[in-house]
């Protein structure tokens, strides 16, 4: 799951856990230059981003 943002110095994105941490926020994991290196990363890390989602709440259904 990710979040675009654009800035002056280009865009940036933000890459979170699909999740909700103790404060009822997704933990926000790292920010990219690039959506290939967002997918990249995301995708070599899986198996830690689970591990994060399994210990936190789900996201909610609404």
């Amino acid at each position: 799951m990710g979040h675009l943002t654009v800035t002056r110095n280009g865009p940036s994105y933000h890459c979170y856990a699909y999740c909700r941490d103790q404060e009822n926020r997704r933990p926000w994991l790292r920010k990219f230059a690039t959506l290939n290196s967002a997918v990249a990363w995301m995708l070599q890390h899986e198996p830690e981003i689970r591990d994060l989602i399994s210990r936190c709440a789900p996201e909610p259904l609404d």
